[in-house]
């Protein structure tokens, strides 16, 4: 709640105007993406205490999480899972564009996790209708692999992986 909090007092006109633009091409799917993140905070708190906020295994975990139950929760207004991918892309890229903008590496693997999160949900769930807990335990394998790396070119060689830059 605190990072939510934060965001909010960070709000400039920029990055009004971007969630302006994405509430308004996509209303009722903005609307499930508070729920969907809260969700994903909360799982991650659970499991993981505050390391998820840190560039790590934890936090790669969390942006693929992030982008599966933003599916999820979009596959209710969408007719595709297709749709549903397309949502949580443009949602998370903004947000790594516009709202909480990072570093080139750390922005690369936020991006590369979201990916992978969003693959998986699509191979995994495709024409299902899973929980939040199913999710979860669906991505909780690709911790254990997740992969260490140093620089966005090795991104290129970890396309079925999470990545993370820190213990």
């Amino acid at each position: 709640m605190k990072q939510v909090l934060q965001l909010l007092r960070d709000l400039n006109g920029r990055k009004i105007k971007g969630a302006a633009r994405l509430f308004t091409r996509h209303p009722l799917l903005f609307s499930t993406a508070i729920p969907a993140t809260l969700r994903c905070i909360g799982v991650c708190n659970r499991l993981f205490g505050t390391a998820h906020h840190k560039n790590n295994k934890t936090n790669a975990f969390r942006h693929a999480l992030w982008n599966m139950l933003l599916m999820s929760s979009a596959s209710g207004v969408v007719k595709t899972i297709e749709e549903a991918a397309k949502w949580a892309e443009d949602l998370t890229c903004w947000h790594e564009d516009e709202l909480s903008p990072n570093p080139p590496l750390p922005r690369a693997m936020d991006l590369h996790n979201n990916r992978i999160g969003r693959e998986l949900y699509s191979h995994q769930f495709k024409n299902q209708s899973p929980d939040p807990e199913q999710i979860t335990q669906a991505l909780l394998p690709l911790l254990d692999q997740a992969v260490k790396i140093r620089a966005t070119e090795d991104l290129k060689t970890l396309n079925d992986h999470l990545v993370y830059i820190t213990e």
